[in-house]
């Protein structure tokens, strides 16, 4: 008797919650299984932007300079998803020629960050959107540009660049 009373034990527990089951022989009980998945997106960024160093030519002719190697951007989400851009403010470091005092700051839209094959966006401390893509991953070459003019103070710029991903 006590055989039974476990396996009829073991059938109540298995049944509680779908179905019991009363047989002779072999008998089958269901229930389901429900597993909840978020929304997942991941952002990576390796290397980082190379740009020759201007000439004389190139300044006076404003032109505007493709960088000769960049980082790559891999994203990756399970939802449709989009990739912003941002960066801060140009911070102009001493400038190269110690008598040169002034106070310009090189314009943050004079440089545009392009990834793969989408269309280049200009810099800006807004986020401006780079792509979008459906669900999955990309992994691309980040290239840039950098616009120079004849109010460029000799110095160093910097800003940082900031890539957000976000599931739309």
């Amino acid at each position: 008797m006590k055989r039974i009373l476990i396996a009829t034990f073991g059938l109540l527990t298995l049944g509680a919650g779908s179905a019991a089951a009363q047989c002779v022989g072999s008998c089958s009980v269901t229930t389901d299984i429900a597993v909840t998945i978020p929304a997942m997106l991941k952002i990576g960024l390796s290397g980082s932007f190379v740009f020759d160093a201007p000439t004389a030519a190139d300044v006076e002719a404003a032109a505007t300079l493709a960088s000769t190697g960049g980082p790559t951007l891999d994203t990756k989400g399970n939802v449709p998803y989009k990739v912003d851009v941002s960066a801060t403010a140009f911070v102009k470091s001493a400038p190269v020629n110690a008598g040169d005092a002034s106070g310009y700051t090189k314009p943050l839209s004079d440089v545009s960050v392009q990834v793969g094959a989408n269309p280049a966006v200009p810099l800006a401390t807004l986020a401006a959107e780079l792509y979008t893509l459906g669900r999955g991953s990309s992994s691309d070459a980040v290239s840039g540009t950098f616009k120079l003019n004849a109010d460029d103070a000799a110095a160093t710029y910097t800003t940082t660049v900031t890539f957000t991903i976000g599931a739309q």
